[in-house]
């Protein structure tokens, strides 16, 4: 089952989606309190960074699975000529590069995670707490997080953060980003998460990737 955000976006971004998006979102939110609202909004932009890395990934994928297979060479005389086709420099290679950047940071927090918690990501939250997708936001704030408090305060404190999640987001307790964030927050930990985010994918600009072409 989706969490209601998830399942939101599905509905507003699929073929029956309303034709007004923010008259939609605007009829969603007004029977909820002002911090209801900030809570679902914020639940609803990391749902959609979710879904925005799972896309970047599986275009990755696929140009990843082109390039090896020398798909392209049974149809074009070279792969710059596929590359013209589909537009390759204004709307795919942007995709790939932020992928890239957003795996390196990715790494990197599981890397600080698993030093201060001395286990494994996929230990360290219990399994009926875990997110089916470990999103960059999640990574990074947890990462954060694992620098001030124990596995076992963290949990803890993860937990009552769900609890005191909007009603509707309580059906299925799997973890995200605005829940690590509000721990963050009550345990007066400024969130700097955009501008520490930046300097991480600027110092990781260094990481190690396959030789996939995107020139």
């Amino acid at each position: 089952m989706l969490l209601p955000e998830m399942e939101y976006l599905r509905e507003t971004l699929g073929p029956d989606a309303p034709t007004d998006l923010r008259a939609a979102l605007k009829k969603r939110l007004e029977n909820l309190s002002e911090l209801e609202q900030l809570d679902t909004v914020t639940q609803i932009l990391m749902s959609g960074t979710a879904a925005d890395e799972k896309l970047s990934e599986l275009i990755f994928a696929a140009w990843e699975y082109l390039c090896e297979q020398h798909l392209w060479s049974f149809k074009f005389e070279s792969l710059e000529q596929y590359r013209q086709l589909i537009s390759y420099r204004d709307t795919v290679k942007p995709i790939i590069q932020r992928f890239k950047k957003s795996d390196r940071i990715k790494v990197a927090s599981v890397s600080t995670i698993e030093k201060h918690w001395q286990t494994s990501i996929y230990q360290a939250i219990p399994k009926h707490l875990a997110p089916q997708h470990w999103s960059k936001p999640l990574l990074f704030l947890l990462s954060s997080l694992s620098k001030h408090k124990s596995r076992d305060d963290a949990i803890a404190l993860l937990k009552e953060s769900i609890h005191n999640r909007p009603t509707r987001s309580r059906q299925k307790p799997e973890l995200m980003a605005s829940d690590v964030e509000r721990v963050l927050k009550s345990i007066s930990i400024s969130n700097q998460y955009t501008t520490h985010l930046s300097e991480a994918a600027e110092f990781f600009e260094i990481g190690q990737f396959r030789n996939v072409p995107i020139a």
